[in-house]
């Protein structure tokens, strides 16, 4: 019998209700700043949500966000993908179905704000290349803490 193939999803994957848009129907200006900067620098940055996309669209649209450049799926169409890329989002990815895999995963934005500051800083580096050496300290920093473990 055949396995099928794991789906994976490259990018950066943002969560809406709780993420992008807070509480007061606020856009988060920091993260969509920085999201803007992602995707000039190569990234494919999704929208995603549970809530019915269409409807979700209309509802950024209002608050500024461009859907042109930020596309807005379903939750449900990545569930038992793989990510590679950046998930940001307010609720674990493992509690949504999505598969853990190497991806980075972010809570508050705030990788993504070092990240953005990286491609700021060095204009010939690329998403992906930020995302790498993000990875690479983080294994760095682990290794260390881990030698000192008794």
């Amino acid at each position: 019998m055949k396995k099928s193939a794991v789906i994976r999803e490259t990018g950066v994957f943002v969560d809406v209700q709780g993420t992008l848009i807070k509480s007061g129907n606020r856009l988060d200006a920091r993260l969509y700043s920085n999201m803007e900067i992602a995707r000039q620098r190569g990234a494919q940055v999704v929208i995603f949500t549970m809530a019915d996309s269409k409807s979700m669209t209309q509802s950024l649209q209002k608050v500024g966000v461009n859907t042109n450049h930020f596309p807005v799926k379903n939750k449900h169409k990545y569930w038992g993908h793989a990510f590679t890329g950046l998930v940001i989002d307010d609720v674990a990815p493992h509690l949504q179905r999505f598969l853990v895999q190497p991806f980075v995963y972010d809570s508050t934005g705030l990788i993504l704000d070092s990240i953005a500051k990286q491609l700021q800083s060095n204009p010939r580096l690329t998403f992906n290349g930020a995302l790498k050496r993000y990875r690479l300290t983080q294994r760095r920093l682990l290794a260390r803490a881990n030698a000192l473990q008794p």
